[in-house]
């Protein structure tokens, strides 16, 4: 996800699919009626050469998920109706469309952080979902896009708009601090740098430019670097152990949307050969994403992913280096390549590329780039209105996606409903909800481990064992195995359950409750060898964050010792 925090957490996860759907539904209308002219440059070809080796890969590799396959065809479609929307429209009108279009965005944001703060009283932190960091780099992004289309228009606008718009771009820059993201600062940084070179006229001028704000924008982020210590060196742990995944899948990486599968078992084989009182234990999380989205893609695709990201970026720069750029045309290219920047520098730190707005910002950035002409290239030209087949396939392809989406929906629209009837007592309401979808081809890693949740607490323990083994194709983390333990501790398969809370326990060592359960199951076992390991592992514990429940533990620990030692 990726929105404002306006409605409960659990409103949005059918809200998305809710908006795929219109956005489907408009390209295929779009799709019938276009007459652009769509050319394929070659970045674009390996762009669509690497979504299509993804899903090819996926399907003979047997990791085909609807969930992550659906959302590159979508991006395909989206991608493609965007260019042939800028083909079909002069400049002129693009900068006006684009420049209203993102100045009521930033607007909006503007407002609702100010009555997010002030009205409700809420941290700035959690104005948006997943994290303000998050925000920042989409704020970013826009900001360098609007920035390049107003000096474009100030001339041209009255003086009341112009003044509206300075406004708003101000706010919004005040609004980028208290962000506290440090990659949307970065990008933010750097995409000024570039919009001000560009703007040079002078060769010797733009030279000098290039020596002295290199060292600066080291410094800066060595600065930011340790502006969040503890974030900088969980993130290196991250790094640490994605690598070895990377070893030990390099040809073809570990497979695409796989990266929240397998990365917190990666982190649970880590620990369990290094220490798990350590500070760097200190530091683990359940972890979703590398933290670096060209990293992750590499990981989950191998150096053949690697291939193709080298080509793509070398693609990319040889066009932009080669665009036939004026003095009327070149606002807007160059607001899409500020913007590029705010997202690529964002994604090298965070997973900026895996949330929708900033992957609707960076489509709309890139099929501008890609709708100018350049001095060389190879490039496939054809007529949407013209080619019936090709118009076929896209309103085809779109028509598909809009069905996709609606059982998506209708699948988190149930996820939902269930989750709503666990919470108000119904649980056997909630089970039937959740055994309704089971079977749906589309899955969700939470829905899921609610559902094995739903069932191991109404004791249907052996289709809680089948639903959690499920669930661990699509989403993993110490929970899951937590849960895991206690479904083969009910059954009585007790080393499987010993093995399972040790994993749990190793993925994210910092928690304290794990440990406990570990600690329960060797006293229930009358194991007091380990009884004693685990209970003192417990009392020398460091807290990450303190509270009445881990002094509880902590006092709990001490008296089984106390016992054991009488």
């Amino acid at each position: 996800m990726g929105y404002f925090n306006y409605t409960p957490t659990q409103n949005i996860i059918y809200l998305e699919p809710l908006l795929f759907l219109i956005i489907a539904a408009l390209l295929a209308i779009w799709f019938v009626q276009t007459k652009a002219i769509i050319s394929f440059t070659q970045a674009e070809i390996v762009f669509v050469l690497f979504i299509f080796y993804i899903i090819c890969k996926s399907i003979l590799l047997r990791q085909f998920n609807y969930t992550s396959i659906d959302f590159l065809l979508f991006i395909i479609a989206l991608y493609f109706g965007a260019k042939s929307f800028f083909a079909n429209n002069t400049n002129e009108v693009n900068v006006k469309i684009l420049l209203y279009i993102f100045t009521t965005s930033l607007g909006i944001s503007i407002a609702f952080a100010l009555y997010h703060y002030f009205i409700t009283k809420n941290a700035f932190a959690n104005i948006y979902l997943p994290n303000s960091s998050i925000f920042g780099i989409l704020l970013a992004s826009q900001l360098a896009f609007v920035i390049p289309l107003f000096f474009k228009v100030k001339k041209t606008v009255k003086p009341t708009l112009k003044l509206l718009y300075v406004t708003i771009i101000v706010a919004a820059t005040i609004m980028l601090g208290f962000t506290n993201g440090r990659a949307g600062w970065l990008g933010f940084i750097f995409a000024i740098v570039y919009l001000a070179y560009q703007n040079l006229q002078n060769a010797s001028t733009k030279k000098y430019i290039v020596y002295s704000i290199t060292p600066l924008l080291l410094a800066i982020f060595s600065l930011l670097f340790f502006y969040k210590q503890n974030s900088s060196n969980g993130r290196l742990l991250i790094y640490k152990v994605s690598a070895t995944m990377l070893q030990n899948n390099w040809l073809l990486g570990i497979g695409h949307g796989n990266y929240k599968v397998e990365y917190n078992t990666a982190q649970a084989a880590y620990f369990s050969v290094n220490n798990i009182n350590s500070k760097e234990a200190l530091l683990a999380d359940n972890t979703y994403f590398a933290f670096n989205d060209f990293f992750q893609i590499v990981v989950e695709n191998g150096i053949v992913g690697l291939l193709f990201l080298i080509a793509f970026g070398f693609l990319v720069a040889r066009q932009i280096k080669n665009m036939l750029v004026n003095e009327k045309n070149k606002h807007l290219v160059y607001a899409a390549i500020a913007s590029l920047i705010c997202i690529a520098i964002g994604a090298m730190f965070s997973y900026s590329l895996q949330r929708f707005p900033i992957i609707f910002m960076a489509i709309l950035c890139f099929a501008i780039v890609n709708n100018y002409a350049i001095k060389t290239s190879i490039a496939f030209t054809f007529s949407l209105q013209k080619n019936k087949i090709i118009n076929f396939v896209a309103v085809l392809f779109s028509l598909f996606l809009c069905v996709h989406f609606y059982f998506a929906m209708q699948y988190n629209f149930k996820s939902n409903e269930a989750s709503d009837l666990n919470r108000a007592g119904f649980k056997t309401k909630s089970v039937a909800v959740y055994n309704d979808i089971y079977n749906a081809q589309y899955k969700d890693g939470g829905t899921l481990l609610a559902h094995a949740q739903a069932l191991y607490y109404t004791n249907n323990l052996l289709k809680a064992k089948n639903v959690i083994t499920k669930t661990k194709q699509f989403y993993n983390s110490n929970e899951v195995y937590k849960l895991s333990a206690d479904i083969e501790n009910e059954l009585g398969n007790v080393a499987q359950a010993e093995k399972e809370y040790k994993i749990a326990i190793n993925m994210v060592p910092n928690r304290l409750i794990t440990r406990k359960k570990l600690l329960d199951f060797y006293v229930a076992q009358k194991d007091t060898l380990n009884t004693i390991y685990w209970a003192k592992s417990i009392t020398k514990m460091k807290i990450k964050i303190p509270s009445s429940i881990a002094d509880n533990i902590k006092e709990t620990a001490k008296g089984i010792l106390t016992k054991i030692n009488k």
